[in-house]
């Protein structure tokens, strides 16, 4: 039973995997083209780091997996990583966003 669950764990990891690292190449491609008119603009480091995050995905995936198929109860006083805090765009690129966009909109109208 182990073996066929090890199985499930691997296959359905690497499938997940992939799927998140597509979706952050499509992401930063997608954040590239729409600041690509802005002067200056600062483009997250997505595609630079998406092999690190597939990584620790892949690993935490592996750890649930585990804890959800054993007998044991899930340990909730865990304490939380210090990436689970962080931000895939800092507040000021965000709002500087923002602040063009309605200003682009206000000059169309």
């Amino acid at each position: 039973m182990q073996d066929t669950l090890d199985k499930i764990k691997v296959a359905s990891a690497r499938v997940l995997s992939r799927h998140v690292h597509n979706a952050l190449i499509a992401a930063h491609e997608q954040i590239e083209a729409q600041t690509s008119s802005f002067v200056a603009a600062k483009i997250p480091a997505l595609k630079e780091n998406a092999d690190a995050t597939v990584s620790r995905f892949k690993q935490h995936l592996y750890t649930y997996f585990d804890q959800l198929t054993s007998g044991t109860p899930f340990e909730s006083d865990q304490t939380p990583d210090a990436s689970d805090s962080l931000s895939l765009l800092d507040h000021d690129y965000i709002e500087a966003m923002i602040a063009m966009e309605g200003m682009i909109r206000h000059m169309r109208e």
